[in-house]
């Protein structure tokens, strides 16, 4: 008897089998869905109260405005660009993000409030050559931590942060600054 003669087909599948199957796809396209990146050319908000998760694909974005607590929001793809100014308040998680703005305006990121606490990991910064302002406007009462971020641009008689607060409130880990201006009233460690 060859092998081919011992060969035995698996019975048909059942229909409880085929529901498991249906119920499978319905949850894997639901995932899939939730992964989907906010449209270029929206701007970037925080709808819900808590817990928001945002991801920017390819394309520009109209500013953020971001005022919920436990707010993330991270670039999964290199280009993309925040190309308005953006107002942040609460509590913020942003990566892998470039914020270039495409007409002059006072600053990049203004942080408003009086205890709002932010992370910024693998941004980059780019201020206009003709600009007239920081790149960021930090209350007091901020704590902002940026990991491996990069500033660009500017006439180099500027500093990147505008902030009355302490040094120990702004942390700058790990990044470049290539304005010429300097940071400003910072604490920076192995930036370039």
């Amino acid at each position: 008897m060859s092998r081919v003669d011992r060969f035995t087909p698996a019975a048909a599948p059942s229909q409880a089998s085929d529901d498991l199957q249906r119920e499978a796809l319905v949850e894997l396209e639901a995932r899939v869905s939730a992964l989907a990146p906010l449209a270029p050319g929206s701007p970037v908000v925080d709808p819900r109260l808590f817990g928001n998760r945002v991801l920017l694909g390819h394309g520009e974005y109209l500013g953020m405005k971001l005022s919920r607590d436990d707010t993330v929001v991270m670039g999964v793809s290199p280009a993309a660009v925040v190309t308005r100014p953006s107002e942040i308040s609460g509590f913020r998680s942003v990566s892998g993000v470039r914020f270039e703005l495409s007409s002059e305006a006072p600053h990049l990121v203004r942080f408003l409030g009086t205890d709002g606490v932010g992370q910024f990991v693998n941004c980059i910064f780019v201020r206009a050559p003709s600009a007239t302002s920081q790149m960021f406007m930090v209350t007091t009462g901020w704590r902002l931590s940026f990991l491996g971020c990069v500033f660009l641009g500017g006439d180099g008689s500027l500093p990147v942060f505008l902030h009355g607060g302490a040094a120990a409130d702004i942390e700058v880990i790990g990044g470049m600054d290539l304005t010429g201006g300097g940071l400003g009233t910072v604490t920076a460690s192995h930036v370039l």
